[in-house]
């Protein structure tokens, strides 16, 4: 007996679009021999509605005995016909390779004649089949096909097994559907009394693959100059906008082709800008909607070496960007693209895929700042992206519009690629007919007198509908009005201040009909005027505000002195409360005063500033100054002084310098302006190891502002103000002035607002002694010739104190030869809110 195994094989390799035809069935085991029989198809998709070929490629093979197969047989489903098929034929001898050639509707086979047992027409080999099928149109889901191999013993009874109904499966391809635009069915409607258009919606969706793509060479659209989210070099960080980008020494774009750009890093000795940043460069956010494919070619020259100086590029998103990712301790975030152990002079290629929303850095970046810049050239930049091809309207209205009496024909077209990804333009068109109402009446009837409020401009439009009554009218913009002294106008007139508090004569007319009616209109105005308050703190002594809202111009301080907060593996947080400045108050500078003394390790230190609206700063840390006490005395300023050395980190109460990154100093506090500065601003001072001492002295924050003078006004003329007083609190700590505001305007309306006056206390440090005092002989020594001390240019005399401030003095007279005077006066100068005094000394001569 013989052993013959039927077998399948299968590459495995589903894109190679290879399928296997055969499973392994089994065997029937003999000593003798046995044979295999396996089939391919390259063809993996069938069309509906059309005729298909597939091709198979079955192979015979044995174990060296000369074995047969005399049948091999497709056979398509119901319905799916064979039209046409080649392969080995006629029958020749046997084992000669070929078999005679039949089908029937759906089923195709390759036999031998008379299959005699012990031959067949097929033996060792691989033998080739082509078959057309006529796949009706409403064929769906996959098409399975049977493929059978029958041994040398067919037709039953068997003296060898057969193989029979072996799946080959084919999915059905999905047709390329054109894009295409579905208009509305024309609409037609009637408008309602007195109206002149009707507000109407609408939908032209699109069917078919409606998709448009393409590229697009250069720094263009969303990766312009003027694109540009983000860019950094020494002269500063920046946003585009509120800083539109121009080119400059460290980012260079060849203008107005933009199809190049330049990157060169910072260098202490080549960048002319004060600051060292460790990136120069320029980010895009790719704001299409759809993923982006970039490519660019890049050169690189460096002296310095690659290893201190790379080019790079950022993949960011939202909440990892440029801005947040641009110092040199987090250049592990970016992608190197030079080699930093390759050559000083390098080239390439870059393809990246940018996804929606996402962004696109491109740096110099610099380890060392030093020995020589390198340069980066950026050219054949090219975007390329697939996007939704969106219907436009070329003619007509846009949906949700006012369409007027008449018909509006609204085209709208679109463009997408073709099955060959050719860009191909389709349009429709559809009607909009707005008929006015039917049968208006040609009797007028007006309102005999029709209260009219103006608006906050002090005006009003007096219209048709406002005067007629009943609901009976045709458009009312065809009716001409007319109004006693302010004209006439078609379905209205508009009004302004001087009218009101007057009533005028209204007539409106029918141009159709001749006919027309007439009333009055009685014109208010019931908008109360504008005020708004500012709080304002004063000192004693100085003139109180005059008006509800003064001007607040230059840098608001809030300062806390006299501190002792042990930093050491502490966290404090200060709360500055600027709530008294008005919402919306822009930040124009912001600075930070901080005192710290006795701290041995400044590494440890990280100093934090938050604005109300929660951006968060870290404005001071340092990676050396250890071992012995370094006091920190300054104030940070983005304007402040550069330094590099730890002993001037002690550079006094005033002293500005700029924030310190890593040790490096850096403009920070910039990304503060334009924030809102009203609200509760924060100081964290933290400090993460122990046995470094460290005391808080003081911290401040300084926000500049420019709020000029906000008068009170009214929309149709001039405002009375007055106010009111109420007084509280101590004049030790602070007396408190609640102000009552009124504004009235010329109508007799009213609006109010409080306004609170601090009114601090002086201080025996703000007192200026009197100058000493020459005269001659004779004249009066009393203080109201010879001076008395005073604050803010304001004489506090024995009989008039100046707020909390009193003096006294005593006189020392010394001899003196001849009728010359010379006294030694010292005054006594008392602060009755702290109990403590001052003394002076002023020197008169009379001679």
């Amino acid at each position: 007996m013989k052993k013959k195994n039927f077998t399948i094989l299968s590459n495995g390799q589903a894109r190679n679009f290879w399928l296997a035809c055969l499973l392994l069935l089994g065997s029937i085991t003999s000593a003798l021999a046995s044979y295999t029989v396996t089939c391919t198809s390259p063809q993996t998709m069938y069309t509906p509605g059309v005729n298909n070929t597939f091709t198979y490629s079955v192979a015979v093979t044995t174990n060296g005995t000369v074995e047969y197969v005399d049948n091999i047989k497709f056979a398509y489903p119901a319905g799916v016909n064979v039209v046409s098929a080649t392969g080995p034929s006629p029958y020749n001898f046997c084992g000669g390779g070929q078999g005679n050639q039949s089908f029937v509707t759906n089923t195709i086979q390759w036999i031998t004649p008379g299959h005699p047992s012990g031959c067949g027409a097929f033996s060792t080999g691989t033998f080739n089949f082509s078959i057309t099928v006529a796949v009706p149109a409403g064929q769906t889901g996959p098409l399975v096909a049977t493929f059978t191999s029958e041994g040398d013993g067919w037709p039953p009874p068997l003296t060898d097994p057969q193989v029979t109904n072996i799946p080959i499966t084919y999915a059905m391809v999905i047709p390329f559907v054109p894009c295409a635009l579905v208009c509305p069915a024309n609409l037609t409607v009637t408008l309602d009394p007195g109206a002149c258009a009707a507000i109407l919606s609408y939908t032209v969706p699109t069917t078919g693959n409606c998709l448009i793509g393409g590229s697009v060479t250069g720094f263009q659209g969303a990766y312009a100059p003027s694109a540009i989210n983000y860019y950094q070099y020494d002269a500063g960080i920046f946003t585009n906008p509120p800083t539109p980008f121009t080119n400059a020494y460290a980012i260079t774009f060849n203008s107005p082709t933009n199809t190049t750009l330049q990157l060169k890093d910072a260098d202490f000795g080549f960048s002319p800008g004060p600051n060292i940043f460790f990136f120069n460069g320029v980010e895009w956010t790719n704001n299409t909607g759809a993923s982006q494919n970039v490519s660019f070619n890049w050169t690189y020259t460096t002296n310095d070496g690659p290893f201190f100086d790379r080019f790079e590029m950022l993949l960011g998103t939202n909440a990892q960007n440029f801005a947040n990712t641009n110092f040199g301790n987090q250049e592990g975030l970016w992608t190197r693209i030079t080699n930093i152990n390759g050559a000083t002079n390098q080239n390439g290629t870059v393809m990246v895929s940018v996804p929606a929303n996402g962004r696109l850095a491109l740096s110099a970046f610099t380890l060392d700042g030093g020995f020589g810049p390198c340069t980066v050239n950026i050219s054949n930049f090219v975007v390329s992206s697939i996007l939704p091809a969106l219907p436009v309207l070329t003619s007509g209205l846009p949906s949700g519009s006012a369409f007027p009496i008449g018909t509006t024909q609204n085209c709208y077209s679109v463009t997408a690629n073709n099955a060959a990804g050719a860009p191909v333009t389709t349009s429709c068109c559809f009607n909009i007919t707005v008929n006015e109402f039917p049968s208006p009446s040609t009797t007028l009837a007006c309102n005999d007198n029709v209260q009219v409020s103006v608006n906050d401009e002090c005006e009003a439009f007096v219209s048709t509908s406002m005067i007629l009554e009943g609901d009976v009218y045709g458009c009312y913009d065809d009716y001409l009005v007319s109004i006693q002294g302010f004209g006439s106008g078609q379905g209205g007139v508009t009004i302004n201040s001087s009218a009101v508090g007057q009533t005028l004569t209204v007539t409106v007319f029918d141009p159709e009909t001749g006919n027309s009616c007439w009333g009055t209109i009685s014109v208010e105005d019931k908008l109360p005027p504008t005020i708004e308050c500012r709080n304002i703190t004063v000192l004693c002594g100085e003139a109180l505000p005059t008006v509800p809202a003064p001007e607040l111009i230059g840098y608001q301080n809030i300062l806390y002195t006299g501190l002792n907060d042990l930093v050491e593996t502490n966290s404090f947080t200060y709360n500055f409360d600027f709530s008294y400045l008005p919402t919306g108050t822009p930040v124009l500078d912001v600075d930070v005063r901080i005192k710290i003394d006795d701290h041995t390790w400044l590494p440890d230190l990280n100093v934090e500033l938050t604005s109300p609206s929660g951006l968060t700063k870290s404005i001071f840390t340092i990676g050396g100054c250890v071992g012995q006490d370094w006091p920190i005395n300054c104030v940070l300023d983005d304007a402040g002084q550069v330094i590099t050395l730890c002993l001037q980190l002690n550079a006094g109460d005033n002293a500005r310098l700029q924030p310190l990154v890593a040790g490096v100093s850096t403009p920070l506090l910039f990304n503060f302006n334009g924030l809102d500065a009203s609200g509760i601003w924060k100081v964290k001072i933290s400090d993460n190891a122990a046995g470094d001492d460290g005391h808080i002295r003081a911290v401040g924050v300084f926000i500049n502002v420019n709020l000029p003078q906000l008068d009170p006004a009214d929309n149709c003329g001039d405002v009375d103000l007055t106010y009111t007083d109420t007084e509280s609190g101590d004049p030790c700590e602070g007396l408190l002035i609640t102000r009552h505001w009124v504004a009235t305007d010329q109508s007799g309306n009213t609006a109010a607002c409080d306004q609170v006056i601090t009114v601090l206390p002086l201080v025996l440090d703000s007192v200026d002694c009197p100058a000493a005092y020459v005269g001659h002989c004779g004249e009066s020594t009393d203080p109201s010739n010879t001076g008395w001390p005073s604050v803010n240019g304001t004489p506090i005399t024995d009989d008039n104190n100046v707020c909390n401030i009193f003096v006294g003095f005593w006189d020392h007279t010394l001899n003196d030869c001849g009728n010359g005077v010379k006294i030694v006066r010292t005054w006594t100068i008392l602060d009755w809110c702290t109990q403590t005094t001052l003394e002076c000394v002023q020197v008169i001569k009379l001679g």
